[in-house]
């Protein structure tokens, strides 16, 4: 059980005392009416009229008497009745309150259930990209190598070219030098007349 609220027990106490203050001092002014009227000493027929009276007045403060605790027993039924209602929805809430809170509990799981899935989808979407990744860059490095091997034969056959004119310009260069040589000898051996 929940607690009753205190503010609606403290007005409702405030209004029955302060009903039942008023009802306690009208009463108490017809009983002291009532204690003059029956201590005086009258003649038989205003005593008779006293008397009436006094039983009229009685019989007043007795109605009111059963009247206000009519109220009361009204108002302790409506107290009664909204300490029950009170209580109900305290208890409805409750348990909204409960399946509130297990609603929270399955979304709380569903979200980390497509969180993981979610990092795992992430995480495999990640290795098939660095996959990729590392596919291309194994295919750029062998076409690089590829043209670093075309381009080593191209310099290997330019230079044995460049090496097999430079034999021949060197023996071409060698015989023109023979050959030179061969008419300088000759110059030189012809007497100069």
């Amino acid at each position: 059980m929940s607690p009753i609220e205190p503010e609606n027990l403290k007005r409702a106490a405030d209004a029955t005392s302060a009903a039942e203050t008023a009802h306690a001092a009208e009463i108490n002014g017809k009983l002291d009416r009532i204690r003059r009227i029956s201590s005086s000493n009258f003649p038989w027929y205003k005593w008779f009229q006293q008397q009436r009276q006094f039983n009229l007045e009685v019989t007043e403060v007795l109605a009111d008497i059963a009247g206000s605790s009519l109220r009361q027993g009204g108002r302790l039924a409506e107290i009664n009745e909204q300490v029950t209602e009170l209580l109900s929805a305290t208890n409805q809430l409750q348990k909204e309150c409960e399946r509130l809170e297990a609603q929270a509990e399955r979304i709380e799981t569903k979200m980390e259930h497509l969180r993981e899935g979610t990092v795992s989808q992430i995480e495999a979407l990640r290795e098939s990209h660095v996959g990729a990744l590392r596919n291309e860059m194994a295919e750029r490095v062998q076409h690089l190598l590829d043209e670093q091997r075309v381009c080593f034969r191209q310099i290997s056959l330019r230079t044995t070219e460049e090496a097999v004119l430079a034999d021949r310009a060197r023996r071409a260069a060698e015989l023109r030098l023979d050959e030179l040589a061969q008419e300088v000898a000759k110059l030189v051996k012809k007497p100069t007349a």
